[in-house]
């Protein structure tokens, strides 16, 4: 065996990885951190932070339990987010904020992470400005990907960041 023909079959290796790390960490807050109470027309920033590049899915919960994709979305099709430690969530190299309106009360910000490509979720989806209202429920949304995923021997890995919104 080359040396060349080593090399080129750990990078393979590396490309084609469908299990996240033993050692493999995401999380997902507000420029202010977890927990955080806003206020009707308070803006916020998402931070991320991924210990390997990984495909993203960001979903907003609101508090009345809609689901709102926010990444990728219509201006975001790249579903690829770089390792880092707490970097903001972009479009065009601006940071995107987020501007609190109604309804108010607890609101979750849910990061799905996976070595390979999310399942398009057109179908069961509608556009809202650039974003997507999703007609799943969370457990649905759960399933859905799980199924999409267990076949393919893919880790899926799940986290959330939790706000409170207020008038």
């Amino acid at each position: 065996m080359t040396l060349r023909f080593i090399l080129i079959s750990l990078l393979l290796l590396a490309v084609n990885k469908s299990v996240l790390s033993a050692e493999y960490n995401a999380s997902i807050t507000t420029h202010l951190g977890n927990n955080k109470t806003f206020h009707a027309g308070d803006k916020f920033s998402l931070l991320i932070s991924l210990s390997e590049t990984s495909s993203a899915l960001i979903i907003y919960e609101t508090a009345e339990n809609d689901l709102i994709q926010i990444f990728p979305n219509y201006n975001l099709s790249e579903t690829l987010l770089p390792s880092g430690e707490y970097y903001p969530l972009t479009w065009n190299k601006d940071v995107m904020w987020f501007t609190v309106s109604a309804p108010f009360g607890t609101e979750r910000i849910w990061l799905f992470t996976a070595t390979k490509p999310f399942p398009n979720l057109n179908d069961f989806s509608q556009k809202v400005g650039v974003y997507y209202r999703l007609k799943l429920s969370l457990e649905q949304l759960k399933q859905k990907l799980n199924r999409h995923f267990i076949g393919a021997e893919i880790n899926l890995h799940v986290v959330h960041a939790q706000i409170n919104t207020a008038p």
